[in-house]
C-alpha cells in the first residue's frame, strides 16, 4: 500500500494535479503533532528525537500546512530509518526579519547516521532512485518519497537540498516562504465539540494509571458511552466472565497480567464474552507491536495519549454500518492562542474536555506526580532496571495527556530497556516532575483559563482559582523535593 500511495502522490505531481491550499496555522503546534507522531518510531530504536524552535516566537502564519507536513514526514522518517544510534533533530529557523511578508524560513532535518556519499547527493532526488542498490535491499522503500518532497517544496515557492558527511549523518535542508496569517487571527485552532455516540457502548476499560483512567472516563462520558473500569487484566477477567460488555479497551502494558496475555485468555475462554472487541491501547504502536497484539486476537489498536477521534474512529471501525456514527466536530474557540501560550501545557485536554474536567484532571495529576516521582526515583537509585523502565512507561502515559515535553522525553528515555540508571537520572527526574507541576498549576491558575471558564462569576472563579493554586502550587513541589532528599 506504501508503494501504491507513494506512486500515485508522485503521478498526482507529475500531471499537475497537487494544487496548495493555503491555510492560517501556528508553526509550533504543527512541528508538535509531527514530533509526538514520530517519537514511537525513533523511541523503539534507542533515538532521541529533538524539535528545535526559533528562541523569539513566530506569528502565525499562512501556507499549505499539508504539504510542509508531508515534506517534513517523510524527512523525519528518512533520518530515523538511516540512523542507528544517536539523535534526529528537527529544527526551524527565520532566513529573513519576522516582521517581513512573505517570511522566510529554513527547516533542518539533521541525524547522526551513516551519511551519503557525496555522489548520491543529488541522485537520490531523482524519480525511484536511493543512493545505491544496497540500500534497498537493506531498507526497502520505493525511491519516490525525497523526489515527491522537492516537488512539493518547489510547489511551495521554495527548495530542498541535502548535505552530509559520509559516516557522520546526513542534513536536509528545506527553505520555504510563508505569508503572515490574515489580520485577526490568533492561530488555526479548532477546538472539539464532541458529539455523543448514536447507539451508546458499554465499555471495559483496562488500564492501571489513575490519570490516564480519568482522561477516558471523561472521553468516554462525552461520547455518550457506558463505562466500567478496571486496573488490572486479572481484574478484567473476572469480571468478564459475569458481566456483558460491547468492547474493551485494553492498555497493552499492564502490571502483572499484561494486555496481550489478557487477551489471549479472553480469546481461549469459555465464556459468553471470549469473542468481544478488544482495541488495544499502547505507546507503542510500531508495526512490530501492532502485529503482536493482533497475533493474541486484539481487534484493533490505538496509541497513547488517547483522543477523543482516535476512539470515535475505533469504535466506528467496530461497527461500520451504523447510520450515524460518532463525530467529533469543530468549534469556533473564544479563547485566543498564541505561541507564547499559559495555556500550552492543558491546551489539547482543555480542548477535548473544557474547563471544570480539565481542573479536576489536572489536579489528579498534581495528586500523583510526587507519588510515581518517587516511587521512579526509588527504583533508579537502586538500579532496578526492569523496575525503572516499567513505572517510566506508566508515568509516561499519564504525563503523555498534558503538553509536558521535558519530562515526557526523560521518561521515554528511562522506559527504554538497558536506560541507564542511578542518581545523575532521578536528580533530573526530579528536576523534570518539579518543572512539570509548576507549568501545570500555572495553567490553571492562569488569566487565560479563568476567561475560558466563562459561566462562572468572577468573584467565584477567582476564589476557585486561589483556592486550588493554594493547594497545588506548593504541594508538588515540596513532596517532590522530599523524594530526592
Amino acid at each position: 500500500m506504501g508503494l501504491l500511495n507513494s506512486i500515485l502522490d508522485y503521478s498526482k505531481l507529475d500531471q499537475g494535479g497537487a494544487a496548495l491550499e493555503m491555510v492560517d496555522f501556528d508553526l509550533a503546534l504543527a512541528l508538535g503533532d509531527i514530533a509526538l507522531l514520530m517519537a514511537p518510531m525513533a523511541e523503539e530504536k534507542g533515538l532521541t528525537l529533538v524539535t528545535s524552535l526559533p528562541d523569539d516566537p513566530l506569528h502565525p502564519l499562512r501556507g499549505d500546512i499539508g504539504k510542509l507536513r508531508q515534506i517534513l514526514f517523510n524527512l523525519v522518517a528518512n533520518a530515523v530509518k538511516f540512523t542507528q544510534s544517536g539523535e534526529v533533530r528537527l529544527s526551524v529557523e527565520p532566513q529573513s526579519d519576522l516582521g517581513e511578508d512573505p517570511l522566510w524560513l529554513r527547516f533542518s532535518v539533521a541525524d547522526t547516521g551513516r551519511g551519503i556519499r557525496p555522489e548520491a547527493l543529488e541522485r537520490i532526488f531523482g524519480a525511484f532512485e536511493q543512493e545505491d542498490g544496497m540500500t534497498a535491499r537493506t531498507y526497502g522503500g520505493t525511491g519516490l518519497g525525497l523526489t515527491i518532497s522537492r516537488r512539493l517544496a518547489g510547489m511551495m515557492g521554495g527548495k530542498l537540498t541535502a548535505q552530509s558527511v559520509f559516516g557522520q549523518g546526513s542534513t536536509f535542508v528545506l527553505d520555504v516562504p510563508f505569508a503572515k496569517a490574515h489580520a485577526g487571527v490568533d492561530a488555526p485552532v479548532s477546538p472539539h465539540r464532541i458529539v455523543p455516540a448514536s447507539r451508546p457502548l458499554s465499555v471495559l476499560v483496562v488500564e492501571d494509571h489513575p490519570v490516564n483512567q480519568q482522561v477516558v472516563q471523561d472521553f468516554l462520558d462525552s461520547l455518550g458511552h457506558r463505562t466500567q473500569i478496571v486496573g488490572s487484566g486479572e481484574e478484567a477477567l473476572m469480571l468478564l466472565a459475569s458481566t456483558g460488555f460491547d468492547a474493551v479497551l485494553m492498555d497493552v502494558n499492564l502490571p502483572g497480567i499484561s494486555g496481550i496475555e489478557a487477551t489471549r485468555r479472553i480469546r481461549q475462554s469459555t465464556f459468553a464474552g471470549q469473542s468481544i472487541p478488544v482495541i488495544g491501547v499502547s505507546a507503542h504502536v510500531q508495526p512490530d507491536e501492532i502485529a503482536a497484539c493482533r497475533a493474541v486476537g486484539m481487534t484493533d489498536v490505538i496509541a497513547k495519549p488517547l483522543t477523543p477521534e482516535a476512539l470515535v474512529a475505533a469504535f466506528d471501525r467496530l461497527s461500520p454500518q451504523r447510520e450515524a456514527p460518532a463525530l467529533v466536530s469543530t468549534a469556533t474557540s473564544d479563547i485566543p492562542i498564541h505561541p507564547s501560550d499559559p495555556l500550552a501545557p492543558i491546551r489539547e485536554i482543555l480542548s477535548d474536555l473544557g474547563p471544570q474536567r480539565t481542573q479536576e484532571l489536572v489536579q489528579l495529576m498534581l495528586d500523583r506526580l510526587p507519588l510515581d516521582t518517587e516511587a521512579l526515583v526509588k527504583a533508579l537509585r537502586s538500579g532496578a532496571g526492569s523496575e525503572v523502565e516499567r513505572r517510566a512507561h506508566q508515568l509516561k502515559g499519564a504525563v503523555g495527556n498534558f503538553d509536558l515535553p521535558q519530562l515526557a522525553a526523560l521518561l521515554a528515555d528511562l522506559s527504554r530497556k538497558g536506560a541507564s540508571c542511578g542518581p545523575a537520572e532521578a536528580e533530573a527526574l526530579i528536576l523534570a516532575s518539579q518543572e512539570a507541576a509548576q507549568h501545570l498549576t500555572a495553567a490553571i491558575a492562569s488569566e487565560a483559563f479563568r476567561q475560558s471558564k466563562g459561566g462562572q462569576s468572577a468573584g467565584e472563579e477567582g476564589a476557585g482559582e486561589e483556592a486550588l493554586a493554594s493547594q497545588a502550587a506548593p504541594g508538588p513541589r515540596a513532596a517532590l523535593k522530599t523524594a530526592v532528599r
